[in-house]
């Protein structure tokens, strides 16, 4: 199998360009900062969290939250006074996004890994609307 990943960077980069396009063309946001939230901020303890809170309700929910202000820099702000475990679990208890970025170590110790990524193939390949065929390593060449 192969991929060309210049065709399929918009897929596998959320920061590239992460808005669908229908006939070529993006959504118009008004409002650019939604879009803007797609950055790693630095929390107290050093870590980054990306608040991925991109549509305008979850957004508000964010900023009321995190008491502050529509601006990147006071979103910056307000993360930057947690710790990145604490702001991770509040958050989740609201519905909001703060996905802490974590290393591959932790992320191999998660419990979804642990039970289920572990355990599959790399790469699925689509074989119809139904049905998956997995690939396995003598495939891949």
């Amino acid at each position: 199998m192969k991929v060309d990943l210049a065709k399929s960077i918009e897929r596998l980069s959320f920061s590239y360009n992460m808005l669908e396009r229908i006939n070529g063309g993006t959504a118009d946001i008004v409002d650019k900062n939604l879009s803007a939230l797609i950055l790693l901020m630095k929390t107290k303890d050093g870590r980054h969290v990306i608040p991925a809170n991109i549509y305008p309700k979850l957004r508000d929910v964010m900023q009321d939250f995190l008491e502050c202000r529509n601006s990147i820099p006071s979103v910056m702000k307000a993360i930057s006074q947690w710790d990145s475990d604490e702001l991770e679990e509040e958050a989740a208890k609201r519905g909001i996004v703060m996905g802490k970025v974590g290393t591959l170590e932790e992320f191999m110790n998660e419990k979804v890994y642990q039970d289920y990524l572990a355990h599959v193939p790399l790469i699925e390949k689509f074989v119809n609307r139904n049905r998956f065929r997995l690939l396995n390593n003598q495939q891949l060449h």
